[in-house]
């Protein structure tokens, strides 16, 4: 579980605290559990993104021990059944690093396959100034839901007109698999999304409680 947070600012000194483009002076350590990894994931995606949390001592490296499953989705690579929202968030904030695998071995109190992981933040994430974290995570979040539909039919979930939303993205991504998707091609959707006039009118009570 993460030990810190995201108002518990009082426990992080700030005479630890680096520029984001120097080395960081401290270092995050953590353990995920099977029913909360993917939340405290995402908190950490959106401390880097908000430079908050931990994060607001500089680009802090997180060391965390995750259970195999999350390890698998992380990970997962184009066209893999388990490539979702989990590999897109992490890799458009983070470089990760798997540094040990910890085969056919079970991890007390978890009774699960546990990997040591090291997500390293960008010193640049992959989205463009006009595009947030937060709308990028809501993007993916909802297409994901139909990971294997091709993008044509999974814009339903964001765009109830079927049409304005994906006139403004690139058309050699319409009918590719949400799953085949490289991350950049995800940034260039959520771009989209960003700038689309209708988001407010469509998204904007859902953003605001995201």
């Amino acid at each position: 579980m993460l030990g810190i947070s995201d108002t518990s600012t009082t426990r992080l000194d700030p005479a630890h605290a680096r520029p984001w483009a120097e080395e960081a002076n401290a270092t995050a350590v953590i353990m995920l559990s099977e029913k909360l990894g993917d939340l405290n994931i995402a908190q950490l995606l959106r401390w880097m993104a908000d430079r908050a949390g931990i994060h607001a001592l500089g680009r802090v490296p997180v060391y965390m021990m995750a259970p195999r499953d999350l390890t698998t989705r992380i990970f997962a690579e184009r066209g893999s059944a388990f490539r979702g929202r989990l590999a897109a968030m992490t890799h458009v904030m983070a470089d990760v690093d798997l540094l040990l695998e910890a085969e056919d071995k079970l991890m007390y109190p978890f009774k699960t396959e546990m990997d040591l992981l090291r997500l390293r933040p960008k010193l640049e994430p992959l989205l463009p100034p006009t595009c947030s974290f937060l709308e990028y995570e809501y993007v993916v979040r909802t297409l994901f839901v139909k990971n294997r539909a091709r993008l044509s039919t999974a814009i339903k979930l964001l765009d109830p007109t079927e049409s304005s939303l994906l006139d403004l993205i690139p058309t050699n991504l319409h009918n590719r698999k949400l799953w085949n998707l490289e991350v950049e091609e995800l940034v260039d959707i959520a771009a989209a999304f960003s700038r689309w006039p209708l988001k407010n009118e469509f998204h904007s009570d859902s953003l605001s409680r995201f």
